[in-house]
């Protein structure tokens, strides 16, 4: 026996794991917290922007949506460059590079200096998202990643929840120094990037080989379970760059999360002009009701992270909640002019497109490792990112045309109910080889 073995496993196990985790989730849920922050508080600007610089429903949408063109741009050569350097030093470079863009976007005065800086805020922040993915993977071994990406994930409702009130209470400050309440948003929004990103520098560690922080009996156990684990799933034959773009696993995935992230960034867009076209409510008002979707999904993404390790299944931890949130888009089209039920079908519509995205990243954990996790994640995360650029511009092309979300609405429901029926196509991690 050396020095690294113990006599019990379970209890290295327990704070090994415990050890990682509150490491790494509680920051890497704060970058991501400020990054989907920083890509949505154009949905509680506008609410006064619009008319102030001039944008139409179909202006805005195009321009809320540009930012991802962006950042599908580079979204693998980041990844990539990310998988070269280590995560510790590219994601501070992202942060501190997205936090800047973010807070100039208070300096907007028409059609032309949005489109620009969305674009190149998307183009900053690309890589961020599947490199976290891809980061946390390395960190947890298969019968805790689940809930280490559902908490991870939780990110991002947690900022619409929190974020949508807090960004909305800064129109209190509409006059002061000369800047308007949406400008504040802007400059407030994009600081917490910047400080953010030079802390990485000092809290990630690049891989558990190099984690001062865990004594070496942890290390070496946690090496070890993830060395098993890729070995058990059959990794060696899929470690290889060119395979994230022959793979047909890469393609489905990239279908399913194209169209889920179609409907999602519709409804992250317009989901304060949805609430308070229904409600009546004023501006304030407004981003407290919206931050009540965003609450449920919450608990939706932990629900779903937590029973997809449980039950060691993903394929219907992807399709239920699409076709969930595809119901509640469709009664809220439906129910438009009665609040309360419009907002209770919001928070449906949430939760299902939230909650599939843990089990879709633990899915794709269990196929790829090295710099083919890197490269696939990336890759899938690119093509389904066209959907953010689609589903918030589709959104304000219709609704300027019939004057209200209905037939929008209507629209994100056809994209996730496609996509919840696609992730039936899915197979299990054991049958990869019959794929």
């Amino acid at each position: 026996m050396t020095s690294f073995q113990v006599s019990n496993p379970e209890a290295i196990d327990v704070t090994t794991i415990r050890k990682v985790r509150r490491r790494l989730i509680p920051f890497a849920m704060l970058a991501f917290f400020i990054c989907f922050l920083d890509r949505a508080n154009i949905s509680v600007a506008a609410l006064q922007m619009n008319g102030d610089i001039g944008l139409s429903p179909s202006t805005y949408g195009f321009g809320a949506g540009i930012f991802f063109v962006g950042y599908v741009l580079f979204e693998v050569p980041s990844n990539l460059i990310l998988y070269r350097v280590g995560a510790r030093l590219w994601i501070a470079r992202i942060m501190v590079t997205w936090g800047l863009i973010a807070s100039a976007m208070m300096f907007v005065q028409g059609t032309t200096s949005f489109y620009t800086l969305r674009f190149l805020l998307g183009f900053a922040e690309a890589g961020l998202y599947p490199g976290m993915i891809v980061y946390l993977s390395r960190w947890f071994p298969d019968q805790s990643r689940g809930r280490a990406l559902s908490i991870f994930q939780t990110a991002a409702p947690l900022a619409a929840a929190i974020g949508t009130p807090l960004m909305s209470s800064l129109y209190g400050l509409d006059g002061v120094a000369g800047l308007r309440g949406w400008q504040w948003i802007f400059l407030v929004t994009g600081i917490p990037a910047v400080i953010a990103g030079v802390a990485t520098l000092w809290v990630l560690t690049d891989s558990p080989e190099r984690a001062n922080w865990l004594t070496p009996a942890e290390r070496s156990w946690l090496v070890g379970q993830l060395d098993a684990d890729r070995r058990k799933n059959g990794h060696a034959s899929e470690s290889k760059l060119a395979h994230s773009f022959v793979n047909p696993r890469v393609w489905l995935f990239s279908f399913i999360y194209f169209l889920a992230v179609t409907g999602q960034y519709g409804l992250i867009y317009w989901l304060p002009r949805i609430v308070q076209d229904a409600s009546g409510a004023g501006r304030i008002a407004t981003g407290f009701l919206s931050a009540l979707p965003w609450c449920v999904a919450v608990a939706a993404v932990l629900a779903s992270g937590w029973s997809s390790d449980r039950w060691n299944e993903r394929r219907w931890h992807i399709c239920v909640p699409l076709l969930l949130g595809a119901v509640g888009l469709l009664m809220t089209s439906t129910y438009l002019d009665r609040p309360v039920i419009a907002i209770a079908a919001l928070c449906l519509g949430a939760a299902g497109i939230n909650a599939m995205v843990p089990p879709l990243w633990g899915q794709h954990a269990l196929l790829f490792s090295g710099i083919a996790a890197a490269s696939s994640a990336a890759l899938i995360n690119s093509i389904a990112n066209f959907g953010g650029f689609l589903g918030p511009s589709i959104f304000g092309a219709l609704t300027e045309v019939s004057g209200n979300a209905r037939t929008s609405l209507l629209v994100l429901a056809g994209f996730l109910t496609l996509g919840g029926l696609s992730a039936t196509l899915l197979t299990r991690p054991r049958d990869r080889h019959q794929a």
